[in-house]
């Protein structure tokens, strides 16, 4: 399991907090779930973008 340490913007922070409570709540791991499906999400996109 791979760790990222980074700084992001407080309003950004915040903003994807609040987004994660409301779908998911504040239950221990649920940033991290949301996390990785963000970063899915993300990566997934880029390379169907290189596929066309």
């Amino acid at each position: 399991m791979g760790i990222m340490n980074q700084r992001i913007d407080d309003e950004l922070d915040q903003r994807f907090r609040e987004e994660v409570a409301k779908r998911y709540g504040w239950k221990k791991g649920n940033l991290k779930k949301a996390l990785e499906e963000a970063i899915n999400a993300w990566v997934g996109q880029k390379e169907k973008a290189m596929r066309k």
